[in-house]
């Protein structure tokens, strides 16, 4: 039997655990410095502002080091901000939050870095609100009087439909530091918003003001308080916080926003020029400057202050997308593409590019295309409240032209739940209403659009003519006359010399049996305009006045060009006149002229098909209404028209 030589084995042993052992040493030694050139490749990217690189460094350094929280902090400060450049609703902080709550693990103490993630589960984008309660649990056993950590929890019950207990920390939060008027002013609306409790509120608000007399953010909140809930005008308010703080741009921009609603736009432009002056960098004075230019229908002047502001604040893609639905509206689609192909770039939310790209397809007249594009986006822009109240404003539109009323109204309903004071969805319920003769709903509408800030000027003129139609359906209603009057008066007064303005004025005339008062007015004020229904109703007045309509309507022409408005108000006069006489001279305007356009020969065709039916010639309108269906399959309404008519002549196939 062969022995063991133990020497031998001992030196063997000694010499593999020296092999290993140096073996070892030299991995450590190596795994150190590979680490540590990591994180040096990490740092010095980040300083010379290679933001990815720097990310892919970080990465591979805490996979060597994943203990090391203040390369984890640092990474996730890098990311912070970066992501802080976003506008609010792109901002995606979950990787942030991933690093934060691992400094947390490493290091539980650190306030400061709970309170990051706290801000963090508060963003649109995550809305992780139990768990920042969670947090705020462990802030609050150390810091029970932080003003600001009751705001947050108050947030976090709201927002989980706790309503009295986010009115109970609010309650708190207003008694703390830091801030106490932001406090204020969040319980102010939960109390009117969630608990009807109006009265409470006003104290609230009040009991801000008296607390903080001089601070321009205490009358910039009441000013926000007033608008949000139509509690009267809040150009007082706008006046203390720009005299406190004139360089504020909340009180620039709320300053400016008095004027406008006060009819002071020029000097309200001036405003807006001056925050920009002051305040280059800041996205909102060009927008609402480019907003006024708009509205003043200054087109290329709305562009150009937008193209200043995306020079100046090349990372608000709300620019950028506001300038892009101007080209669009101005059929400028090759620019169009240029600015989403940019905000691709720059990873701005996909939403906002099919946004963009459905609202192509809408001027384009696709309508079909756009709704089936917008109606996928809806679903996709739940977590995004503007992007939403855009598309559903936007599917109104296109429902309206394919001729479907009923999902209309059902697209502006949804606006409404959304927000409550959205002044398109208001406008479009009202002419919705009006256009299908439900006079009351109408005006109904229209008396709560008065109440809201910045009514356009043509609202309480569209309210006077739906009243003096209302009087003349039914004279039994109770609406004074004189109330009537008083709103055209306020019109006047305000723009004087607007076509709207005068036509109503006729409107009014006419209905108090004044026909020659009113033909004098229109006398007055047509010839010189190139407005359509300035003429339609000047020959309208005048074939009540002496049967001279068709020859106002002659006139007309020469000014205008032949239009299919004038057709069908001659084809109107003439039926009523003498059904049998205008069969035969409303077969004659049928035939549109090679020049106009698809939508000006829809518009003819649909009209005189509808006066057909008047004239019980349904034939004829059924052979306009097979021409109309033929260029236009997904018009609804013409459909309607088509079968019902076929169904009164009893031809069910």
């Amino acid at each position: 039997m062969r022995k063991l030589n133990v020497r031998f084995l001992i030196w063997l042993l000694v010499a593999t655990a020296i092999l290993v052992g140096g073996l070892w040493g030299v991995h450590y030694l190596q795994h150190d410095r590979i680490a540590a050139a990591l994180l040096w490749q990490a740092e010095t990217a980040r300083q010379e502002n290679r933001l990815d690189q720097a990310a892919q460094h970080y990465e591979r350094y805490l996979e060597f080091r994943p203990n090391d929280s203040r390369a984890v902090l640092a990474f996730a400060d890098m990311l912070e901000e970066e992501m802080n450049r976003q506008p609010l609703a792109t901002r995606q902080p979950r990787k942030i939050v991933f690093l934060l709550e691992r400094v947390l693990e490493l290091e539980p103490d650190r306030d400061d870095v709970r309170r990051r993630v706290v801000n963090h589960y508060l963003l649109p984008r995550l809305r992780r609100y139990k768990d920042a309660e969670a947090h705020l649990d462990i802030l609050q056993r150390k810091s029970p009087e932080d003003g600001s950590l009751w705001q947050q929890r108050a947030i976090c019950q709201e927002q989980t439909g706790q309503y009295l207990a986010a009115a109970e920390s609010l309650e708190q939060a207003i008694r703390f530091p830091p801030d106490q008027v932001r406090s204020h002013e969040l319980l102010a609306r939960l109390l009117r918003r969630r608990l009807n409790r109006a009265q409470r509120a006003d104290e609230v608000i009040a009991q801000m003001v008296r607390n903080h007399p001089d601070s321009p953010e205490a009358y910039l909140a009441r000013a926000r308080y007033r608008m949000e809930f139509n509690l009267g005008d809040f150009a007082d308010d706008a006046r203390q916080a720009i005299s406190l703080a004139p360089e504020n741009p909340e009180a620039i921009l709320l300053y400016a926003r008095s004027l406008q609603l006060a009819g002071k736009v020029e000097e309200a432009k001036r405003q807006l020029e001056e925050g920009i002056r002051r305040h280059p960098q800041d996205a909102r004075m060009y927008r609402h400057l480019a907003w006024i230019e708009y509205f003043a229908k200054r087109l290329d002047s709305a562009r150009q202050w937008l193209q200043a502001g995306i020079i100046a604040c090349p990372e608000a893609h709300e620019l950028q997308t506001a300038l892009a639905e101007l080209l669009i509206q101005g059929k400028m689609f090759d620019q169009v593409q240029k600015i989403v192909d940019d905000l691709k770039s720059r990873g701005v939310r996909e939403e906002r590019i099919k946004y963009l790209i459905a609202r192509i397809a809408v001027e384009q007249g696709h309508w079909t295309d756009a709704v089936q594009q917008l109606e996928r986006l809806r679903a996709e822009s739940r977590t995004d409240p503007e992007l939403a109240i855009q598309v559903h404003i936007v599917l109104a539109q296109c429902f309206k032209q394919l001729g479907d009323s009923e999902r209309q109204a059902d697209s502006l309903r949804r606006v409404l739940e959304m927000d409550a004071q959205s002044l398109p969805a208001r406008l479009g319920l009202a002419a919705l209403h009006a256009n299908a003769g439900r006079l009351n709903e109408a005006i109904k509408e229209y008396e709560q659009i008065l109440h809201l800030p910045s009514v356009p000027d043509h609202v309480p003129l569209e309210l006077a003519r739906l009243m003096i139609r209302r009087k003349i359906r039914n004279r039994a209603d109770a609406t004074p006359w004189a109330d009537i009057e008083k709103l055209i008066a306020q019109a006047e007064q305000r723009r004087p010399n607007a076509v709207d303005a005068w036509l109503v004025r006729s409107e009014f005339l006419l209905a108090r049996q004044r026909a020659n008062d009113a033909l004098a007015l229109l006398a007055a004020n047509v010839p010189a305009s190139k407005e359509p229904r300035a003429w339609i109703q000047y020959a309208h007045c005048a074939e009540i006045v002496d049967r001279s309509g068709p020859d106002i309507l002659d006139q007309a022409q020469r000014v205008l060009g032949d239009l299919p408005e004038l057709r069908l108000k001659r084809a109107a006069i003439l039926l009523q006149r003498s059904p049998l006489t205008a069969r035969g001279i409303v077969a004659a305007l049928e035939k549109a002229p090679a020049e106009w356009t698809a939508d000006q020969r829809h518009q003819l065709w649909q009209g005189l098909a509808e006066l057909y039916l008047v004239m019980q010639d349904d034939a004829s309108a059924r052979r306009l209404l097979r021409q109309l269906a033929q260029e236009r399959p997904h018009d609804l309404h013409c459909r309607v028209l088509l079968a019902e008519s076929a169904i009164q002549d009893g031809q069910l196939d």
